[in-house]
């Protein structure tokens, strides 16, 4: 800070002070007085705060009271600088999410994808500014109720409309997405449009994946439904945000499930993680060299209740090769055959940092196992992770009642809370000396 800035700031609170005490000792009202003086120290407030690290620090404190534990593994796998891209799952609460993964992470210079509708509105949308989110606008955000109704019969993927204007409504890649009857959810995507009163779609009618259905075709015909149009939008603005903050050095955070769930699974991971990774690389050369995408699981315990749990696991860092930067650069089917292997990769790296488990302590006794049980020369993929975390899980659910597992759980917990007293990782004991 500049020395006249300084001197800025020690002037308006000498002014503030020196005003509201002569206003006392004039006899004008206590009130009038301090509104004075805090006139001008929210000025010097405004002039000397980074808002941001002042919206980081209320956000916190906030989850710091409500939750009874917040525990994090995996600090030390975050770069202190360059391009990251957070994949975080799955995906509970647009709000908490992002400031539970924020705090996790020791980088200051975090930004998330965020809903453009949730940016939009008054107060939300600004604390979401000054934390740097980028905005997405979603189809489903914007999406119109479709004029009159159709008919669709089963497998079938001609559309028939009744008082409808599809020339002037839908477009070859809008969703269509079924909002009355048993079949309400129900999407595909349209292929040709040739009237107002007949189109045809991309693949038969089908449940999407959501929490509270699993993906299939629809199995009995469509008739006389009323619809939703979801619009095709071009999201080329999004990804040229997220390649020049990547370029710049920053993080990015995502939630790569697209929409929030209540599901103890992770739903599919959808393509923007892998475009944005490939994307930056191709563009940027310096992005190509050190761009990083870190899984991040983050695994509530009554989440929704005062006072839970929360646990946050860091995973292995994955560098995209090379050689897939090369194949997306060529577009076309090169570029979705890369898109997906790195999708792969990323699914793979979240279900070795997320675990489906009971309860707080059961989730710390299966990670600490798992460590405890791995040999320290060998590097576990996250695949072998995950492997030996379900193992674990299966072997504990099986023989709970077993007097040696319940002392060996026992144990192992004992010895975790001895590594929080002594404020060292499991991974320093067995680097250690045993004088140490």
């Amino acid at each position: 800070m500049a020395l006249s800035e300084q001197l800025y700031g020690i002037w308006l609170l000498w002014a503030g002070v020196g005003l509201g005490a002569f206003l006392s000792s004039m006899g004008y009202h206590w009130l009038i007085a301090q509104s004075v003086m805090l006139t001008f120290l929210t000025m010097w407030c405004l002039e000397n705060i980074d808002a941001k690290l002042f919206l980081r620090g209320v956000l916190f404190t906030a989850v710091e009271v409500f939750f009874k534990d917040f525990d994090v593994a995996g600090q030390m796998r975050v770069p202190d600088d360059g391009p990251v891209i957070l994949a975080c799952a799955p995906h509970a609460n647009q709000f908490v999410d992002p400031t539970v993964v924020t705090k996790a992470i020791p980088r200051t210079d975090i930004g998330f994808l965020a809903a453009a509708s949730t940016m939009r509105k008054k107060y939300i949308g600004r604390l979401a500014k000054v934390m740097q989110s980028i905005p997405v606008e979603r189809p489903q955000d914007i999406a119109t109720v479709g004029q009159g109704t159709i008919a669709v019969e089963v497998g079938s993927h001609t559309v028939q409309g009744h008082g409808s204007r599809f020339t002037a409504t839908m477009k070859p890649g809008c969703l269509l997405v079924i909002d009355s009857g048993p079949e309400k959810g129900c999407t595909s995507r349209v292929a040709t449009v040739e009237s107002d009163t007949l189109m045809t779609l991309k693949r038969p009618l089908q449940w999407p994946r959501t929490a509270t259905h699993h993906s299939g075709a629809l199995l009995e015909r469509l008739n006389a439904s009323s619809y939703k149009i979801h619009p095709l939008l071009d999201q080329s603005a999004v990804f040229d945000a997220v390649y020049n903050r990547l370029n710049e050095g920053h993080v990015v955070g995502i939630f790569p499930e697209g929409g929030s769930h209540d599901r103890t699974e992770l739903l599919p991971i959808k393509a923007g993680v892998s475009v944005m990774a490939l994307g930056a690389m191709a563009k940027y050369p310096n992005v190509m060299s050190n761009l990083k995408i870190i899984p991040v699981g983050i695994n509530y315990f009554n989440g929704h209740r005062f006072r839970s749990r929360v646990f946050v696991d860091i995973g292995q860092p994955i560098v995209p090769d090379p050689s897939l930067v090369e194949q997306f650069r060529k577009g076309g089917a090169e570029r979705k055959m890369a898109q997906n292997k790195l999708l792969e990769q990323v699914a793979t790296a979240l279900k070795g940092v997320t675990v489906e488990a009971s309860d707080f302590n059961h989730l710390l006794f299966l990670r600490a196992v798992r460590r405890l049980y791995k040999s320290t020369t060998h590097k576990a993929s996250p695949e072998e992770r995950m492997a030996l975390m379900l193992a674990f899980s299966k072997g504990y659910k099986r023989d709970v009642n077993d007097k040696q597992v319940q002392q060996l759980y026992q144990d192992v917990l004992n010895y975790r809370q001895r590594l929080i007293r002594l404020d060292i990782s499991d991974h320093e004991v067995s680097r250690s000396h045993p004088r140490d």
